[in-house]
């Protein structure tokens, strides 16, 4: 075994090909640092601030629900999400046998 490159392997996926002589494994996507990396797309949601409001000594959830009257027009009301949790590059690996 020898080092063939310097790509940032995350290999949080594997796919062999259906030759057997390639693999394609997720890489650290190109324009980010490992230190970016983990700091734009590892981060967890809970490391964001979230405003909420807390009463002291509640034990209740209040859940909203406004349904969609059938016919008018509405805007969605959800919040957003991010993909970056998915943010990677791709890289073909070619497997040799040794001579």
């Amino acid at each position: 075994m020898h080092k063939v490159s310097d790509l940032n392997l995350r290999a949080t996926d594997i796919q062999w090909l259906p030759n057997g002589h390639e693999v394609l494994v997720t890489a650290l996507p190109e324009n980010l640092t490992a230190e970016q990396y983990a700091k734009e797309v590892v981060s967890s949601p809970q490391d964001k601030k979230k405003e909420e409001v807390q009463v002291g000594g509640s034990t209740v959830a209040i859940y909203r629900f406004a349904p969609v009257v059938t016919g008018t027009a509405s805007t969605s009301q959800s919040d957003p999400w991010s993909l970056k949790n998915q943010l990677r590059d791709l890289a073909l690996v070619i497997l040799q046998a040794a001579m």
